[in-house]
């Protein structure tokens, strides 16, 4: 399953779409699912890569 950042005029998108970051490795990762309702007007998608979700899983866990 292909799983996407969301890039807007503010930044990139939060956690459910609440809020913006300027810190790529901050941003969110979302699914097409999670998008169904979300406006992405003047949005880019920029899927993310296997690599960048097991560095993202492996940084989440150390932070726990």
């Amino acid at each position: 399953m292909n799983k996407y950042r969301i890039k807007s005029a503010k930044g990139y998108w939060l956690e459910r779409g609440c809020g913006y970051t300027q810190d790529e490795s901050k941003a969110a990762i979302f699914t097409l699912d999670d998008m169904r309702s979300f406006n992405l007007d003047q949005c880019t998608l920029l899927r993310v890569n296997d690599y960048e979700l097991q560095t993202s899983v492996t940084v989440n866990d150390n932070n726990e």
